[in-house]
């Protein structure tokens, strides 16, 4: 009652009807402090399973978990070069082959969560790719819960990758107090937490950072699967590839033997740990760059905490310190007076733990 602020006679009654459904159990009686002896109780972890799915451009990632958001069961496959409707076939035959390696009982599923890139419509249950954004359309303009829930029988919700993301931070890192937050998906976008609430905007758009271009898409996927990750990573990769080839005696060309082609995301932060004077001075723009959109959002929505995540998080402290400081220099006085910038803890799982949360939330709220 004191943390949620919710009167004691309403938190016994919720309590009520979660042990009626088995979603939380008796443990005894605590130690009376006068009168009666308050009930002590606590998380069925065994009610059930939950499936969260995590999408990119390039991935994805499909956990199973207990009520308790412990991961049972981890999938992780590379995303084929296709688009539109082919990637919910995609979607399914993962989380298909996820529920069948993981030996557990279809039955005992609880709900399937689903993350993915682009605007949803949560009354459509469709997927949309901002409009010009790239030469092919991967917008998926079927129901994914039908289609979901026609396959398993299981309750099914569809949420943006960043907006799964934020809440996955929030329900299992932070403190329960906290409940303004932005999480930022690298520099692509980012979800927005106010007064404890997802904030979608309109019509599901809210936190895209991304603006028209000319790039052609397909070729934007095959360059995240050369490249070992989406990208997503702030141009860090591609800018590097640019000096391997510029600067064969780098020390980032002699860990890739001076292939371009074999420069990834991580080759990047290993040459950046070594002290590479071209790579780190990379990581600093970059890390300046997001810092600056950063800036601008804690301006604008005064969260008491941003999550820096979507995998740059991995560039280190030296990135981390370079947004701090670039947004103390940027964002008002008043707006940073309480803020925290930290990094992501949930790391490549986040949208599909965030995605399993949501779904916890809802079967929370409809008993």
């Amino acid at each position: 009652s004191k943390v949620t602020g919710i009167n004691i006679v309403t938190v016994s009654n919720y309590i009520d009807s979660y042990i009626k459904a088995g979603l939380v159990v008796q443990r005894g009686l605590d130690t009376s402090t006068g009168g009666r002896r308050p009930l002590l109780v606590e998380l069925n972890a065994q009610h059930g399973y939950l499936v969260g799915i995590g999408m990119n451009v390039a991935e994805a990632v499909c956990l199973i978990t207990d009520m308790a958001n412990k991961v049972i069961f981890k999938l992780k496959k590379d995303r084929p070069l296709e688009t539109g409707e082919k990637v919910v076939s995609y979607l399914l035959n993962t989380t298909d082959e996820a529920i069948k390696k993981s030996n557990i009982d279809v039955s005992k599923i609880k709900g399937i969560g689903i993350g993915v890139p682009g605007i949803v419509d949560k009354e459509r249950h469709t997927v949309h790719w901002p409009r010009g954004l790239f030469s092919g359309d991967i917008s998926i303009s079927v129901s994914v819960i039908d289609i979901f829930e026609k396959k398993f029988n299981i309750p099914t919700l569809v949420d943006n990758d960043a907006n799964t993301a934020v809440f996955g931070e929030k329900w299992l890192t932070l403190e329960p107090s906290i409940k303004n937050l932005i999480y930022m998906y690298s520099g692509l976008g980012c979800g927005v937490m106010i007064d404890g609430k997802i904030y979608r905007g309109a019509n599901g758009c809210a936190g895209e950072f991304l603006f028209s271009t000319n790039i052609d898409y397909i070729a934007w996927i095959k360059q995240s699967h050369d490249s070992n990750i989406w990208e997503i990573d702030l141009g860090l990769t591609l800018e590097a590839k640019k000096i391997v080839k510029d600067n064969p005696n780098s020390l980032i060309a002699k860990l890739v033997d001076g292939d371009p082609s074999k420069v990834n995301f991580f080759a990047v932060i290993k040459a950046a740990k070594e002290k590479d004077p071209l790579v780190t001075g990379l990581i600093e723009k970059a890390a300046q760059e997001l810092g600056r959109k950063v800036a601008f959002l804690v301006n604008l929505l005064n969260p008491e905490i941003v999550v820096i995540g979507g995998g740059v998080e991995a560039a280190g402290t030296y990135f981390l310190e370079t947004v701090k400081r670039t947004v103390k220099e940027a964002a008002i006085e008043e707006a940073t007076r309480k803020l925290k910038i930290i990094p992501a803890r949930l790391g490549e799982e986040a949208v599909a733990l965030g995605a399993a949360s949501l779904v916890a939330q809802d079967i929370f709220i409809s008993s």
